[in-house]
């Protein structure tokens, strides 16, 4: 079963949240982490993402 992500400015269901969290705790779906910075490089990270360089989700280390 197939389900499209939800568009941007839209929120998703709740259908579509369980699903995906059934599939995370089966492991099939995993995120995929670019990098982690610490909060001192926000700036350097977000102009990171708004370039279209990443290939998967930039975290931030606020610890």
């Amino acid at each position: 079963m197939r389900t499209s992500p939800p568009r941007r400015g839209r929120r998703a269901s709740t259908s579509a949240l369980e699903l995906l969290a059934r599939l995370a705790a089966e492991g099939k779906v995993r995120a995929v982490i670019d990098q982690t910075c610490p909060m001192v490089d926000i700036a350097a990270a977000h102009a990171y993402v708004e370039r279209g360089r990443s290939k998967g989700k930039v975290v931030v280390d606020i610890a």
